[in-house]
């Protein structure tokens, strides 16, 4: 090899492993949407050194400048080595006003983060970030084997920022949006949440039992533009078996929820709408009727979306299944 391509070779190995000592935020990822600007945040991830200081900016649509937020540390715990990954979290972050975008619907807009760690060098890098779809994509890596680093490297978001999303920031829609809505299924219970969002996987919820009492709620954002359409589509097929002869009677319980808004030409409008529905297992458990006992649910939930110009898109699919 000669004396300029082992230069060249060592550079972009440096390049390479300043690359890959990057650490990451895993939660929350581009397009998550708390319910209001005065939800709580809570942030995880990973950063490059031991005890690392962190510091989280937002936005500020003030100013157009990133400002800071809050500073701490990251932890001592390491997940992964050569190159080395530690922990951290940062918990109950509450946004202040001015890091949500205005728009005239005074309890929603839409907020833009970062993480960044100082190296010890003094240097300072801006953590990774994911959106859905590379959030699946990195778990599949992981769960092929791969580094966490090299996992992240592959999935990761070219830019480094979180953009989060609450109902109801208010704009002028365009009659054209090149761009399509995100559009979320989402099932919670009191302690845990489900969801898939546009251009990820189907989601197979686990621990839904005959007395699970969940909220199934279907999401459309966008941002550039307005929200026309979404409609939450529930496909609740439940089987009970005849005592008289011990035959399987499926009982369809479907339902399909939509909500929609019109913005005549130059009129403001909502950039984000939401369908939301309870589903009680127990009640569907006890929708049997007389003569036949519940034998089984099988439950298959997602949503679809429309912007203004006319643009459908669909969820991926949560299907789950009682017993």
């Amino acid at each position: 090899m000669s004396k300029l391509s082992t230069v060249v070779s060592r550079g972009l190995a440096a390049l390479l492993g300043s690359v890959l000592a990057t650490g990451c935020v895993l939660s929350p990822v581009w397009g998550d949407a708390p319910s209001s600007r005065r939800d709580p945040i809570d942030l995880t991830g990973m950063a490059g050194h031991p005890n690392a200081p962190l510091r989280l900016e937002a936005r500020s649509y003030t100013t157009g400048a990133y400002e800071l937020v809050r500073t701490f540390s990251g932890t001592s715990t390491q997940w992964a080595a050569s190159p080395n990954l530690y922990g951290w979290s940062t918990n109950s972050v509450q946004l202040a006003d001015r890091f949500w975008s205005p728009g005239g619907c005074e309890s929603s807009g839409m907020a833009s983060l970062r993480v960044v760690e100082t190296n010890p060098d003094g240097t300072e890098t801006t953590l990774s970030t994911f959106d859905a779809a590379g959030k699946d994509c990195l778990n599949a890596h992981l769960a092929a084997g791969e580094h966490p680093v090299t996992a992240g490297a592959a999935c990761d978001r070219t830019d480094p920022t979180i953009v989060l999303f609450t109902p109801v920031q208010c704009v002028v829609p365009t009659s054209v949006d090149a761009s399509p809505a995100v559009v979320t299924v989402r099932l919670t219970d009191p302690t845990r949440v489900w969801q898939a969002t546009s251009g990820g996987a189907d989601v197979a919820p686990s621990g839904v039992t005959r007395t699970s009492v969940l909220t199934a709620t279907g999401m459309t954002r966008d941002r550039d533009s307005s929200a026309a359409q979404v409609r939450l589509v529930a496909d609740l097929n439940v089987q009970c078996r005849r005592a008289s002869d011990g035959l399987i009677v499926l009982t369809p319980r479907g339902w399909n929820e939509l909500r929609t808004q019109t913005a005549p030409p130059g009129a403001r409008a909502q950039i984000s709408l939401d369908a939301s529905r309870a589903i009680s297992i127990p009640s569907l458990v006890a929708s049997c009727q007389a003569g036949t006992s519940f034998v089984r649910l099988d439950a298959d939930l997602f949503a679809v979306g429309a912007n203004p110009a006319g643009a459908m898109v669909s969820s991926p699919h949560l299907r789950f299944t009682v017993l």
